[in-house]
């Protein structure tokens, strides 16, 4: 465990440290607050999650909101070298031009095969932030270990990191922390509670007025109990 985790955690038990119920809430309320602030503004929000077991949410529930996010690898530079990263998304849409406006006929099969393995690339990395056309107001990072590329860059540019931070995680760097409710090791609680975030995270969102503390709480004991 980190020792600047120590505020957060409840107790030790058996060598593991857990993390305190109340803590939880109070920075998930805090952190509410500061993303009722951003959607009131029509903001973006750049959702990064790379993990295998939270990509896909994190995939389903910004595109419900219509914000980008980055669940392939973090390509370095996103956020530091924005213009380069824009010109790329460019060169995506340029050959998409071309793939509609009929000049792929023109073209041997040879070079439609390169250009279609490398509109796929782009697909694959930049797709999912094909409509931001200038940087976020903020990083919501799944884990902040895995990605600390990211968050380094988010740092160096002054934009607010909202994090959930496992114990074993520095959250120093991090402006909005949100201890997971169990740690990330125990995959399956983890991974409900991490779905039950994000789903009313989506309602608050949408609406602007959605309290996400206490509904995320009593929805993951919910969820909690169905799966146990």
């Amino acid at each position: 465990w980190n020792p600047a985790m120590k505020p957060y955690i409840y107790m030790e038990r058996n060598g593991i440290h857990i993390i305190d119920l109340h803590k939880t809430v109070a920075k998930i309320d805090e952190a509410a607050e500061a993303l009722k602030g951003i959607a009131k503004s029509g903001k973006k929000i750049l959702f990064v999650a790379t993990k295998k077991q939270s990509k896909d949410v994190v995939a389903e529930k910004a595109t419900a909101v219509n914000m980008p996010y980055v669940n392939e690898r973090w390509a370095g530079g996103m956020l530091t070298n924005f213009p380069t990263i824009r010109k790329a998304i460019k060169k995506m849409t340029n050959i998409d031009r071309l793939m509609n406006d009929g000049t792929f006929s023109n073209l041997s099969k040879r070079e439609i095969l390169q250009i279609s393995r490398q509109r796929a690339k782009l697909e694959k990395n930049l797709g999912s932030i094909s409509d931001l056309t200038r940087l976020p107001s903020a990083l919501f990072v799944v884990d902040v270990m895995k990605e600390h590329i990211a968050v380094k860059e988010a740092n160096r540019l002054g934009i607010p990191v909202f994090g959930i931070v496992d114990t074993n995680s520095d959250p120093k760097n991090i402006d909005y922390v949100i201890p997971p409710i169990f740690l990330l090791f125990y995959h399956n609680a983890y991974l409900r509670f991490f779905q039950v975030f994000l789903s009313n995270f989506s309602n608050f969102y949408q609406n602007s007025n959605v309290c996400v503390k206490n509904v995320t709480i009593i929805k993951f004991e919910e969820a909690k109990q169905k799966n146990d």
